[in-house]
């Protein structure tokens, strides 16, 4: 297992080292991470593999069909698993676009202007 992942940064089990070595607490996002069933694992590999395929322009865009289908022929996905891969990945890529639009047009608000605190003297 790599201890940092070029795309995720830091992982799992280096986060969790420095926290028990720094006595520091463990992040909540570890802790309480979701668990996959059982088989799932593959389709979010999949994802992660995908999101390098995904077009970037003036916002985030969603992951190609061609991309999932060109997967889907690599890895000789076939019949309920083809649909699952669909599925699976258009939904966690919804998710994650739905997100990140979210936060930008948080980031995007216009702040307060700021009052002027006297005139300037000429």
């Amino acid at each position: 297992m790599a201890l940092y992942d070029l795309e995720q940064g830091p992982t799992e089990a280096t986060i969790i080292k420095q926290a028990k070595l720094s006595k520091t607490p463990i992040p909540d996002r570890i802790l309480n991470k979701p668990k996959l069933l059982q088989g799932l694992e593959l389709y979010l590999e999949a994802f992660y593999e995908l999101n390098s395929d995904r077009n970037n322009g003036m916002s985030m865009g969603k992951i190609p069909f061609t991309a999932i289908k060109q997967y889907a022929d690599e890895y000789e996905f076939e019949g309920e698993q083809r649909e699952c891969l669909f599925y699976f990945i258009r939904a966690i890529d919804n998710a994650i676009v739905k997100r990140l639009n979210e936060t930008s047009k948080q980031d995007a608000k216009p702040s307060k202007p700021r009052k002027s605190v006297g005139k300037g003297r000429r």
